[in-house]
């Protein structure tokens, strides 16, 4: 009786193991790629905009991402950073391409998704919807979590 009991406490650790990873990878699919882990960091109450990060993998054709909404905010703007000589330079653009087979992350010193006109602060480990509008694949649902990256 008592091994039977240990391998049931066994099962149980593990099936709650796994449903922790799965939870925690935070990963969406479209049709011709992975949506990795959307992230941002907490704000301030005061803050006006947030910075959202994420990644693009298992691109077998290519695509782009041409928008995003989320009740956050009331808007999404898609945002490029460049290095010109010692300034870093940012700017709002239409789209941010998805190769075929390339991994593309949008990063703190790179591409980003800017959250404008914040009507929440973004809560430490907290997740919040949001839709990317993609060209050729349409919506996709993410949660973006906070903090965790």
């Amino acid at each position: 009786m008592k091994i039977q009991q240990s391998l049931y406490l066994i099962a149980a650790v593990a099936l709650f193991s796994m449903t922790g990873q799965s939870v925690n990878a935070h990963e969406y699919y479209a049709k011709s790629f992975k949506v990795i882990h959307p992230w941002a960091l907490p704000t301030d109450p005061e803050a006006v905009s947030a910075k959202v990060f994420v990644r693009f993998e298992e691109i077998s054709a290519s695509d782009t991402l041409i928008g995003a909404q989320t009740s956050l905010a009331e808007r999404v703007d898609l945002i490029s950073t460049k290095k010109k000589g010692s300034t870093v330079v940012s700017s709002k653009i239409d789209g941010i391409a998805l190769p075929s087979g390339e991994a593309v992350d949008f990063l703190p010193d790179g591409s980003y998704l800017l959250l404008i006109n914040l009507q929440t602060p973004l809560q430490w480990q907290r997740s919040y919807p949001m839709t990317l509008f993609f060209e050729k694949s349409g919506p996709v649902e993410v949660a973006i979590s906070i903090g965790a990256h």
